[in-house]
């Protein structure tokens, strides 16, 4: 189970670069049990640009990095560009006034909150108090676009693809100033001078070598090389990435849409953290029951997406008393839910 070390804020340059304290990744989806990898194609072209972010004395990276892996999102539907804001979230975080956000409770907001325009509350070139003290008028709130949080494996192509897929991916870097205050970061030392989070939007190929495209939140900085980047972007290679990058997420937009299933007797126990063909069709059998993301592949991994279905499944039928079944969380498919996945499944 992933964890990050704790958290250690530096006034660097004018900036904080706050990133989460320890938490896990427990609660998430993890990029296993949804996606299977089909490859990423890295093309000769000029990125995909969004719009520059610049948090100036605050610590609010995360939730910046959230605000535009929202405004990616958003893009995707109507190609037109619209910024959100960070603060509505940053001013809920825990460790009030400090600066920094834990990232579970920061990638959570807007699942569970919304997210607001910046035009209607602003969150660019403030202050951490300016920020905490910013009217939020919950009348403007917009409509929620993600319904689940994921993780991702700390692989370069997995995020690449999953950007080429779906367009923003949450990158975490620890680095020394100096690695991290170039176009192309470079450099292999050890230094927690800087904890940032940023937002990978692109992924492209350049005099043949492999680039992940991130978008920082520290607005514009002098370029040092000659590769096509946009104002506010990073170009990050694999072998930085490997070095640096210490946790990867996203959000995702599941559908539940009941679609046909094919019969098929359930003869093994299945539980947590498992992977084979039988929780495979298990799988295919909750989505047509609508309980299982019906707009992802099958992957056979039990994870926490797998457990919650499970268990809404139990509950929906009354396989066991329902305290029985809250003790289980969903995490084991026992003769009792084998029986009841039978009688409706294998008719």
């Amino acid at each position: 189970m992933l964890k990050t070390i704790i958290n250690i804020f530096l006034n660097i340059g004018q900036k904080y670069h706050g990133t989460p304290t320890e938490f896990s990744t427990d609660g998430f989806v993890k990029w296993e049990e949804v996606n299977i990898a089909t490859g990423v194609t890295f093309q000769e072209r000029k990125p995909k640009a969004f719009t520059v972010r610049n948090q100036s004395w605050s610590g609010s990276c995360v939730d910046q990095t959230i605000a535009k892996m929202i405004e990616v999102w958003d893009w995707v539907y109507d190609q037109v560009l619209t910024v959100f804001s960070a603060t509505p979230g940053y001013q809920k975080r825990s460790n009030r006034p400090q600066p920094g956000r834990i990232g579970t409770e920061a990638l959570d907001w807007p699942i569970n909150n919304g997210v607001w325009l910046e035009s209607d509350v602003p969150s660019q070139n403030m202050s951490d108090a300016q920020m905490d003290n910013a009217n939020v008028d919950v009348t403007k709130k917009q409509k929620i676009k993600p319904n689940k949080k994921m993780v991702l494996p700390i692989d370069f192509y997995i995020v690449a693809e999953h950007v080429q897929k779906y367009n923003a991916v949450m990158l975490w870097f620890r680095a020394s100033m100096s690695e991290w205050q170039k176009d192309i970061p470079s450099g292999y030392s050890n230094s927690d001078a800087v904890r940032h989070s940023v937002t990978a939007v692109d992924c492209i190929l350049y005099n043949g070598i492999e680039y992940i495209i991130i978008e920082d939140s520290w607005g514009k900085w002098n370029k040092t090389s000659d590769i096509p980047l946009n104002d506010g972007q990073r170009a990050i290679t694999r072998e930085f990435f490997e070095k640096h990058c210490y946790f990867a997420a996203a959000f995702t937009q599941f559908l539940y849409e009941p679609i046909p299933s094919k019969k098929h007797e359930f003869k093994t126990i299945m539980e947590f953290g498992e992977k084979n063909d039988e929780i495979k069709i298990l799988q295919d059998v909750l989505k047509s029951d609508g309980l299982f993301p019906s707009n992802t592949t099958s992957t056979g991994y039990y994870g926490d997406q797998t457990r919650r279905s499970i268990l809404d499944f139990q509950i929906r039928y009354n396989v066991a008393p329902k305290n029985e079944l809250l003790a289980l969380n969903g995490k084991r498919v026992g003769s009792k839910t084998l029986a009841k996945l039978n009688e409706l499944y294998n008719k």
